[in-house]
């Protein structure tokens, strides 16, 4: 920049000049017709630097052919403060948008739409907001494309797409650069493009839309069966596209990036001719590079990230694995995560966080959960929630997993102090610790149920307790606690859990373990419930001795009533 030319002030006209002349601009005539948009670029006089048959016959075309002193003025403002201005001018309302190329301002942007037949002069719709920064991205990003007298027309289109994702994936996640796709092939190509992500259940649920779409009906989730067994570009028969219900759509193709589990799909409408669908596959392979940069560039940040509160905070296991917590957080963008690290009887050694869905949560596939198992050892398990409702993408998933494996490294080097922990916790009693979380619940507005299983056999097999327990914890939620009282004693902490659902559980647990081993009858002799709630009183004080009583209570009234009756 010049030093005697203040920041914020234009370079000379000619360079705006050179800028907007070498560059074809026949896609945004097109965009602002479909969207009911007035765009025009003027350089530091206000004066047009779009070809004279682009736009010319607009009612701001005619503004700024005049020399209207407020136009100018909001020309100026833009330039100077490098901020979006408002003006309304003749009833038009008009947005003035900075253009800049390296630091220095080289022109305005103007964005208008009449003012009649709309409610004051307050902010804009958030449609038409979202549309405008749209078009003010996509014309930076033109303008950062090599000019069409250095190159191919070939190039042209994959250059000014490359650039528009490429800025995107520097920062965004693999959602942003779907989204920007989407929005770009509406903007240039006039083809809607819809993202979808894949859940654990195995369906394609929707996520990202185009911008403006047209006037079609679009399934809320596409079974992965329905699809073609290929993940490149793929067109759709005719039948196809009606069984997925899809209407108005002339030509539909879908493609799945990047390989392997857990793919998007991408799906694209529009009026597609054979050349054009040549273009879509070199759109696609694009967008499944950028995708896998985005997505290794944003894992490898949260590994060091993560790496460095765990060594800071390894002397305090708990400390450690909470601001580990937050880095995941603060990567993925999720609402909450959650971590829970149990012995391999139960006992919790680690605890961090909601590990259960709160009532009203968002859809499914809005939630992540990986466990990890150390046999005989223990057990980790980490939940992911999404925020806003929003669902699992690919780098939800890679990220996540990435980071399993750190947590799942950081205790197996922590395990010794954690078990010395816990088994000062265990002389403590595992009643107290059950109370213990149960309070805690009940203070978080949830329900707890504590359910006690007297065991027959027990003493008799010693570790036969612990094969129970084991048996037990692969049916039950992430969230429960399922752990030994004593031996022939287990204790299961139910979240969330009224006493009726309480006592199914209990009743399906006695079931299950009807054939274990050699037997075929339940070791379990006798059950007993306990359930606190929320304002209900005591807490979760004596909540494992009630259950226990109610077991022994009910364990002496089945043998009073198996007695035969004297003659």
């Amino acid at each position: 920049m010049d030093p005697d030319r203040s920041p914020g002030s234009f370079i000379d006209s000619s360079r705006f000049d050179t800028l907007v002349r070498t560059r074809t601009w026949e896609w945004l005539d097109a965009l602002s017709r479909r969207l009911h948009l007035d765009v025009q670029l003027v350089d530091s006089h206000a004066q047009p630097g779009l070809p004279t048959n682009v736009g010319d016959q607009t009612a701001l075309a005619r503004l700024v052919a005049s020399p209207l002193p407020e136009l100018r003025n909001l020309v100026t403002a833009a330039a100077a403060r490098r901020t979006r201005q408002i003006a309304v001018v003749q009833g038009l309302r008009i947005s003035a948008y900075p253009l800049s190329e390296r630091s220095d301002v080289v022109g305005v942007v103007l964005i208008a739409y009449p003012m009649s037949g709309r409610r004051g002069t307050g902010e804009e719709p958030i449609g038409l907001e979202i549309a405008a920064q749209s078009i003010v991205v996509g014309i930076q990003a033109h303008l950062q494309a090599t000019p069409v007298a250095m190159r191919g027309a070939s190039f042209d289109d994959v250059a000014l797409l490359g650039h528009v994702l490429d800025a995107m994936a520097a920062h965004g996640t693999d959602r942003e650069i779907v989204s920007a796709f989407a929005a770009a092939l509406a903007f240039w190509k006039r083809v809607d493009v819809y993202g979808y992500v894949m859940t654990a259940d195995g369906m394609f649920a929707a996520e990202v839309s185009p911008p403006v779409p047209a006037q079609t009906q679009m399934p809320a989730n596409i079974p992965m069966d329905a699809l073609p067994a290929a993940s490149v570009l793929t067109p759709l028969s005719r039948a196809q596209i009606q069984a997925l219900g899809i209407t108005h759509g002339p030509d539909v193709f879908v493609a799945r990036i990047p390989d392997g589990d857990f793919p998007w799909l991408i799906v694209f409408l529009g009026a597609i001719s054979r050349a054009e669908a040549a273009r879509l596959g070199l759109y696609v392979r694009l967008l499944d590079q950028l995708v896998r940069t985005a997505v290794s560039e944003a894992t490898i940040k949260l590994v060091c990230a993560m790496s460095a509160h765990l060594l800071e905070h390894a002397d305090a296991a708990n400390e450690a694995a909470s601001a580990a917590l937050d880095a995941l957080n603060a990567s993925t963008g999720m609402a909450s995560s959650a971590l829970k690290v149990t012995t391999s009887y139960g006992a919790p050694l680690i605890q961090l966080g909601q590990m259960e869905p709160r009532h009203g949560d968002g859809p499914r596939g809005t939630r992540l959960v990986i466990i990890r198992r150390a046999p005989n050892r223990y057990t980790l398990t980490l939940v992911l929630t999404s925020a806003e409702g929003r669902r699992v993408t690919r780098q939800h998933r890679e990220i996540a997993d990435a980071a399993a494996n750190l947590l799942d490294a950081f205790v197996r080097s922590v395990l010794g102090r954690l078990q010395q922990q816990d088994r000062r916790t265990a002389a403590r009693s595992f009643d107290e610790v059950l109370d213990r979380f149960a309070a805690q619940a009940i203070e978080r507005g949830t329900a707890v149920s504590m359910v006690v299983l007297l065991m027959a056999d027990a003493a008799s097999f010693p570790g036969l307790t612990q094969q129970w327990i084991a048996r037990i914890r692969g049916v039950m939620r992430a969230a429960d606690i399922v752990g030994m009282l004593g031996e022939g004693e287990i204790a299961l902490l139910l979240h969330d859990t009224p006493l009726d659902r309480a006592e199914a559980v209990a009743q399906r647990i006695v079931k299950m373990l009807e054939t274990i081993g050699d037997r075929h009858a339940s070791p379990v002799v006798a059950t007993g419930v306990a359930t606190r709630v929320p304002g209900g009183g005591g807490g979760g004080a004596g909540l494992a001795a009630e259950a226990r009583n109610d077991a022994m209570l009910r364990a002496t009234a089945s043998l009073i009533h198996q007695q035969p009756r004297s003659s």
